[in-house]
This record gives C-alpha cells, structure tokens and sequence, in this order.
C-alpha cells in the first residue's frame, strides 16, 4: 500500500480529528509494512508481529468503560514467490488464532480472490483457490473499494492492472462499523494506489420508516389506515394536523408490520441464507432464469452502502464533509448565469392559483410507487393506495399555504412534497 503527500493533506484537510497519525514501521521477508492509524483511535500495548505481517490492538480514544470497542488491524506484505504464498496464508490463519474480536486485515497481498481482479487471463488459479479457501476459513468480507477496480499497475503502454490492495474484514468488525467506506486515491509516486478506510462515514441514526409497496396487497391494510387516521381534537393548524396524524400513522403501521408481516431482522437472515445457498448452486451450475431475477432482487438492499458521495473537489481543495459539500453545491448553482445558457424564462403566475383536488390526484398518480421516499418514509403507493382516506387532510395544508398561511410550517419543512399542475 502506497501513503504520500496528497493522503496527509486530505488527513489535514478534515480538521484536528485528523490532526496526528501513529505509524509503526516492520520489516518483513517480503518488504516493509507501513500501519497508519488516525486519531482519535489509539495503539494499545497488544501487538503481534509475523513474517509477512503486523498486527495491533485498537482502542478508541473516546470508549466509555462500559463498552468494549478494542479491534485488532492487521497489515500485510504478501510474498511474490509462488512457494511463500502458502506460508503467508498459513501465517494468517495462525494470526486469527492468537486473539478474539473485530479484526481487519489490509495491505498488499499479491494475490486475488477472483478473475475479474485482473485485466488479462493469464491467472494463478492455484494460488487463486488458496486465498479464496482461506477468507472463507477466516470467516472474512472483502470490503466493496470505490472509485477503483484495481490498486496495481505494471505502467506499461499496454498496462497489466490488478487488484493486490484490499481490506477483509470479520461479520462483527463489520457490524461495529457499519457505515465504513472504502476507496481508492491516486498516487504520484507508487504504482499501487493508496486506500483510505472511513470508518464512520455518514451519521449514525435511528433506521427510518420506510413505507414498502406490498402493504396495501393485505387485506387488512385498509382497516388499519381507517383506524389510525383520526383528526386531532385540539389542532386547527392544517400542517401541525397532518403532521400529528402522519406520525401516528407511522407507529400503527409499524405495530402492525411487526406483528403481520414479522421481523425484518429475521426476513433479512432468511434472505441472506437463500443468496447464499443460491451463490452456492451458481458455482456447480447455471441458475435459471427465475433463479438469478430472485437473487438479483434480494440483493439490492444490500448494495445501498455503495451510493455514497465521498468527497468533492473544488478549485483544488477536497471537501469530505457533508456541509461543506453542499455549501459547494448551493454556491456553484446560484452561480450559473442561466442567460448564457440560453434558459427561455417562463410566466408562473398561474402557479399562484389554489389547486385543485384533480390537480393533487393527478400529480400523485403520476409518482413513482416505489422509488426515492421522502424524509418520512411514505411513497407514491402510500398516497395511491390511502387516497380516498387522506386527502381532506392533505388538501386542508395545501390551500392553507395558498392562503399563505405557513404556520407549524417546521413540522413539514423536511418532507419533499412535489406537484405540478397539468
């Protein structure tokens, strides 16, 4: 793995939590390992030292006694002679067996885990099936890299590029990050690309509702919308009433998901086990037609953690937190000279009208069912399916703020409500 100087100015770049880098230097047989832990996170006095390998204790600077958050981090340099690879791999299953807990293992292997992490055919399967063996022995998970499909080039005209650089990581090292995220920079002088691990990417929050389109398929669905959409006794605010009746919409919901429906934690684990056992079959024969449009859908949610926007760059500087880039995003838009764009402005007055019950109806057909939900979780089949039973309490907001009365506007200020009139 490679680390330069446009790795520490991005570190600095993202204020005094990257301030201090610990390194520890270890000479191997196959060359030198390089271990970088940022601060907060510190070096504990556990170590472990191999033949190809370095592996330490960390224990967050900010861990309450009552939790225990120490993982183990494991770099390595992985030989390139065809008869030490097997006593590197040996040497990480022996690493395994020396501590207990979260464990993350990255750095240089020069080996790889499937064909498509090289760009020709010319492939050691061998030494190919070996590694693969082994993560599976270790019960390990190859952390998804963004922005790059290989960390390693031969920089030849007509390049040989191949993926040596990566972080295998245990279920419950996984489950301490969950919102960790992995990707490749560009490096001026290696030829493997340097990886940068965010371990808390995105903030933590409680799992949000999130209305699914099959509900309304229940028979009972009907009967548990009636009931719990009741007005409010003391609300004659029309957005504070629809936001009361909205939030106890959810909580009934929710109840009678749980019990109709059961567990989505359980529904996940069973799915897991049915892409798993289908994986299984996909290597001794080809699945059918039914069988691979199944496992496609059910492993959709599970590549939600990959639609990230890291970083941006603007006018040289790399912007990683989120305020910064939207600051960025909002100032690059209202600067545009639409003019020169050539952007025929438009008379919106008849935007200024109340609209129409029709209008509404309309506009909410027109919605996808089940695609980008607003903030609180309802979709267009929510609105589609609960019509006829919510829309004296959706139109009274709306021809309120007609009227320009924007009271317990707050309530609502984070939903995304669209319309247009046909």
């Amino acid at each position: 793995m490679a680390f330069h100087a446009s790795l520490a100015e991005l570190f600095a770049s993202n204020g005094s939590l990257y301030s201090t880098l610990v390194t520890c230097r270890h000479r191997t047989r196959a060359g030198v390992s390089w271990l970088l832990v940022v601060k907060p996170a510190c070096l504990s006095a556990k170590s472990w030292f191999g033949c190809y390998s370095i592996a330490v204790a960390i224990q967050p600077a900010y861990q309450s006694p009552e939790v225990d958050a120490k993982w183990w981090l494991t770099v390595v340099y992985g030989p390139q002679e065809y008869g030490d690879k097997v006593l590197f791999l040996e040497e990480l299953e022996a690493i395994r067996d020396s501590f207990t807990g979260p464990w993350a293992v990255t750095g240089d292997f020069n080996l790889i885990l499937s064909e498509q992490d090289k760009n020709n055919d010319r492939i050691d399967r061998t030494n190919l099936c070996r590694f693969r063996w082994t993560v599976a022995a270790l019960e390990l998970q190859d952390l998804h890299l963004h922005g790059r499909c290989f960390t390693w080039s031969n920089e030849t005209d007509a390049p040989m590029l191949v993926r040596l650089d990566r972080f295998l990581v245990s279920f419950d090292w996984d489950q301490m990050f969950p919102n960790c995220h992995l990707r490749g920079l560009g490096s001026d002088a290696s030829d493997h690309c340097p990886l940068l691990l965010q371990t808390n990417l995105g903030q933590k929050a409680k799992a949000r509702f999130h209305f699914e389109i099959f509900w309304p398929k229940f028979d009972d669905f009907d009967e548990v919308l009636s009931q719990a959409w009741r007005r409010p006794q003391h609300a004659s605010d029309p957005l504070q009433r629809l936001d009361s009746m909205l939030r106890a919409l959810v909580k009934a919901l929710q109840r009678w998901a749980a019990t109709r429906i059961g567990e989505i934690k359980s529904q996940l684990l069973m799915a897991r086990e049915i892409i798993l056992q289908l994986g299984t079959a996909q290597e001794n024969r080809t699945l059918s037609e039914e069988e691979s449009a199944f496992r496609k859908r059910m492993k959709v949610r599970g590549r939600r953690r990959r639609n990230y926007i890291p970083s941006q760059t603007v006018a040289g500087h790399v912007i990683a937190d989120h305020e910064g880039m939207e600051e960025a995003l909002h100032d690059h838009r209202t600067s545009l000279n639409f003019e020169a764009l050539d952007i025929i402005p438009f008379d919106l007055s008849e935007q200024e009208v109340d609209f129409s019950t029709e209008e509404v109806w309309n506009a909410i057909k027109a919605m996808p069912s089940d695609k980008a939900p607003g903030p609180d979780g309802f979709t267009g089949a929510f609105y589609k399916a609960a019509w006829p039973v919510i829309q004296n309490e959706v139109m009274d907001p709306i021809h309120a703020l007609a009227q320009a009365d924007s009271r317990s506007m707050a309530k609502l200020n984070n939903a995304l409500i669209m319309s247009r009139r046909l």
